[in-house]
């Protein structure tokens, strides 16, 4: 009670400033003293009052429903992420024995077993890379396009998800990731450096990442 009580006090002395600047012309003073009041003061920096329509202030922290409805997806993201650069790391092979052979299972066998559907809809992805996105021309993209196709192909069968909405999501994510390069290139060229093209897909998936992930890894 005592600190509402407190807080109470403070947001009127500032809603009497407001006032009085208000009374003097400096409507840009009076602003900002009555936000402060109620956004600063009372609320705890809670909110931003800076709407200019109802309901004139917004919340600055994720709500809990927010947070329960946007961590599945950010784990899938990071999921995808995290496939995608590990798929394209240089690695030594070295030849399997006979007792691997038997024991794992072929290339022929995982593919009858995805389906004719799931090769289907992982060829239509890779193709929509391949052949209609800008980014087929980066250096790398014949080994992140299939990768990528197979990851968005691999979850759209794990959820259940709908074949269109695979497509939609996928077609979003080279839209997103092709900004990312955009925006990569132009810090390059910003600083003064060569555009390393070579790099620019790996770099502008790790940007990506960070950005899509900064606001659940700051909360």
């Amino acid at each position: 009670r005592q600190v509402w009580l407190a807080k109470s006090a403070r947001a009127l002395r500032l809603c009497d400033e407001a006032r009085a600047a208000l009374s003097g012309g400096d409507a840009g003073v009076a602003a900002s003293l009555a936000v402060n009041a109620w956004g600063s003061v009372i609320m705890g920096g809670r909110q931003c009052c800076m709407l200019t329509r109802p309901p004139f202030c917004a919340d600055v922290e994720w709500s809990i429903s927010t947070v329960l409805f946007a961590t599945p997806f950010i784990i899938l993201l990071a999921l995808l992420f995290a496939s995608l650069v590990v798929s394209c790391l240089p690695v030594s092979h070295k030849e399997p024995s006979l007792a691997e052979m038997e024991r794992e299972p072929t290339g022929e066998h995982l593919a009858a077993t995805a389906g004719t559907a799931g090769a289907d809809l992982r060829a239509e992805l890779e193709d929509a890379w391949l052949r209609r996105s800008c980014l087929r021309v980066l250096p790398g993209a014949s080994c992140f396009a299939p990768r990528a196709a197979r990851m968005f192909d691999r979850l759209q069968a794990t959820f259940d998800f709908q074949a269109d909405n695979a497509r939609n999501q996928f077609d979003h994510f080279l839209s997103l990731w092709r900004s990312q390069c955009a925006m990569v290139a132009d810090r390059s060229v910003g600083e003064g450096v060569q555009v390393d093209e070579a790099a620019l897909l790996r770099e502008a998936l790790g940007d990506l990442h960070a950005e899509l992930l900064e606001g659940f890894a700051a909360w």
